[in-house]
């Protein structure tokens, strides 16, 4: 991603926020380049749908779109709160309810988190999808 932030020339997420670990050396406590609307769901990767945040941000993400995906009854917003341009510190992930906007589930994102396990991704599934079969009747 980082082609478009730095002149053509490639830059990693780790590098451009300014974390001392890189990806290479531990994916999980480096940053990687998110996407806020993620591509299986409409996103570009262009630089304003693109934050600098954790792998595990992004698995907690990956967690939530891989819930929605294809379902018609529900609208996405991420709101992606950063230090500086590009590198998150908090991701607001709001799924709505098509038939009525007031309802809705909202998930607060450490962007910096270094740890979302297994069973935190089934603890976050489970509660979407009893959300989702609230909504669906």
């Amino acid at each position: 991603m980082g082609k478009k932030l730095n002149n053509g020339k490639r830059l990693s997420a780790w590098k451009y926020a300014g974390w001392k670990v890189s990806y290479k050396d531990d994916r999980k406590r480096s940053a990687e380049w998110c996407h806020l609307r993620a591509a299986s769901l409409g996103g570009a990767t262009v630089p304003r749908n693109l934050v600098a945040a954790s792998y595990s941000a992004n698995t907690f993400m990956a967690v939530i779109e891989s819930r929605i995906r294809g379902n018609s009854n529900v609208q996405v917003e991420v709101e992606a709160h950063c230090s500086r341009q590009h590198v998150a510190e908090r991701i607001v992930y709001k799924v709505r309810s098509k038939k009525d906007r007031r309802t809705n589930i909202q998930f607060n994102i450490d962007a910096k988190c270094k740890y979302f396990t297994a069973t935190d991704g089934r603890i976050v599934g489970n509660h979407l999808d009893y959300w989702l079969s609230g909504i669906e009747e």
